[in-house]
């Protein structure tokens, strides 16, 4: 038996105390049958969207999408997404319908459906409907478009990403089919926004088995990244940071901040990124190198970066003890833990440009122990090597 939530029991059994017909649908049964626990719950049946508000007036409703058929009711907290059983019109965009019919129909309902895994639906018995044998192309590893991957792809070329990013997530196989399919429609991907491209491309290389899939589908990342070429993959060991997999992706290609800018990535994002693949390659065979990263990129990404470094098998010594030394013994690399400032050199006579110059100058020095980190050692060098 699968641990369906409270919540959405209730949600079953209101409906169907109503004279409706409610399934669980979607993901959420996907997720059961492949041993994994639910991100969220949601229900589909044959109410009506007014009908699916009369029978929630005790629980809060929100109209989410009512043109659609879809109501969000929420039960102690915890959010359903309930949508009454439709079949779609033609999509002019390649993304949206242009309209929508509701139907007594529930096989009409999951035919409109992208993959036959998420075709799959259950009753508040545990019940499984299974029209489109989702449970068999599960079994088989196997993602499998509903009935045309054409139609399926003409009508939401998003669909395309969720393919590849679902096979990576679960290391799946496309199938034959629905692979051709996929390479025939790319180019519907041009009318795809940004956002939800940037969205499925950031979950397809945190999945279990990305470079394999975007070896495979080179040409459908072309669409959307025309500088994309398919590289081996430099991580040799598996890393769940996703920053990392982010970086080990764009390492080798050029214009990135280009490209991740066109993608609507955060700025923190882009910075993060740029940093680790800038600094890929730098010297942290000595402390000294070592400051100058944490100088450059700061603790944590300097942390991170020798995550990347190991992942990929580049770090043949343990830069990892001698960073934490750093750190742990205080030692200086930013002009700020310097034993003198500004003030100090002003009392000296010192102003102007010329004091940023004399501080980088002496935080060169004190990271090279070319001069010890104390004031009296500091002053003894400014005299001597500026007034």
């Amino acid at each position: 038996m699968y641990n369906i939530p409270y919540e959405a029991v209730t949600a079953l059994e209101i409906l169907e105390k109503n004279g409706f017909e409610a399934y669980l649908v979607g993901g959420c049964v996907r997720d059961f049958l492949l041993g994994r626990i639910p991100n969220d719950y949601d229900i589909t049946t044959n109410a009506l969207p007014e009908q699916i508000i009369k029978v929630f007036l005790d629980y809060k409703t929100i109209p989410t999408g009512l043109k659609h058929g879809t109501v969000t009711v929420i039960i102690k907290k915890f959010q359903i997404e309930i949508t009454t059983y439709r079949k779609d019109s033609t999509y002019s965009d390649n993304r949206h319908p242009d309209s929508v019919e509701f139907t007594p129909s529930l096989k009409e309902d999951l035919a409109r459906r992208d993959f036959t895994m998420n075709g799959i639906a259950m009753n508040r018995n545990q019940d499984i409907i299974d029209i489109y044998n989702g449970r068999k192309d599960m079994q088989k590893h196997l993602i499998n478009c509903i009935e045309n991957p054409d139609k399926r792809f003409d009508e939401d070329a998003l669909r395309i990403l969720r393919a590849l990013r679902f096979a990576s997530q679960l290391d799946f196989k496309i199938e034959k089919n629905t692979s051709d399919s996929i390479h025939r429609n790319a180019e519907n991907l041009k009318n795809i926004s940004a956002e939800r491209i940037n969205a499925e491309l950031e979950k397809l290389l945190g999945g279990k088995n990305p470079y394999s899939i975007l070896k495979e589908y080179e040409d459908v990342i072309q669409v959307f990244m025309p500088e994309y070429t398919y590289s081996e993959c430099i991580l040799k060991k598996n890393v769940s940071l996703q920053l990392v997999r982010r970086s080990a992706f764009f390492h080798n290609i050029n214009s990135v901040y280009d490209i991740m800018k066109r993608l609507k990535y955060s700025n923190r994002d882009i910075n993060d990124t740029l940093k680790l693949t800038e600094y890929f390659s730098a010297d942290i065979s000595s402390k000294p190198s070592l400051k100058i990263l944490l100088k450059n990129i700061g603790t944590e990404l300097a942390y991170i970066l020798l995550d990347f470094r190991n992942a990929c098998g580049e770090n043949t010594e343990n830069p990892e003890l001698m960073l934490d030394e750093i750190l742990d013994n205080h030692e200086c690399y930013l002009i700020s833990q310097l034993d003198i400032n500004g003030r100090d050199l002003l009392n000296m006579g010192i102003s102007g440009v010329l004091t940023g110059k004399i501080l980088n100058n002496l935080l060169d020095k004190v990271i090279h122990d070319e001069i010890q980190n104390n004031k009296s050692a500091l002053e003894e060098y400014i005299k001597n090597a500026f007034l």
